[in-house]
């Protein structure tokens, strides 16, 4: 009984030619991902702090942006000691 399908060599699929991972392979993509990370963090504080660069101009603004910064700092701080029990808060 022939149902017609034929498998002639040209719609026999060929193997494909796998590249052979070595361990050198292996550590240079392993090392590419620190050389993002730090592209991609460097990347978000430089258009975070963008904005904030014409702020510095003036020395009103300026004081309280220096002052926004340091009581975040504090408060981050504070927060940190406080959930971790380090310390008298």
């Amino acid at each position: 009984m022939d149902i017609g399908l034929s498998l002639s060599p040209s719609f026999v699929a060929a193997p494909e030619k796998r590249q052979s991972v070595t361990m050198k392979d292996f550590f240079d993509n392993v090392f590419r991902y620190p050389r993002y990370f730090i592209s991609f963090t460097l990347g978000i504080l430089y258009s975070a702090v963008q904005p904030l660069v014409p702020l510095l101009q003036r020395p009103t603004t300026a004081v309280a942006l220096v002052g926004a910064v340091i009581a975040g700092f504090v408060c981050l701080t504070l927060t940190l000691r406080a959930m971790l029990g380090l310390g008298a808060v």
